[in-house]
């Protein structure tokens, strides 16, 4: 496995374990009670929990990094 396809599962499994977070706090609102963002501009009204949307955003960045640079051995 090369290390851009490391990256790139690495930002894949980051991305799925945010979504569990997300899903999480849906589940048990009253556990994540004190670690609530709030994001509301442009007609859009946004809670998320600290925890799961920091992990999306650095498996997001990950993923990106992967994308770029020379193409990876196939081998």
């Amino acid at each position: 496995m090369s290390p851009k396809q490391l990256l790139a599962w690495t930002g894949v499994a980051l991305v799925a374990f945010g979504v569990l977070f997300m899903a999480a706090q849906f589940a048990w609102p009253d556990h994540f009670a004190n670690d609530v963002k709030k994001f509301s501009g442009w007609g859009v009204d946004l809670n998320t929990n600290v925890p799961g949307f920091g992990v999306i955003i650095i498996g997001a960045i990950l993923l990106l990094a992967s994308s770029f640079g020379r193409p990876g051995n196939s081998t």
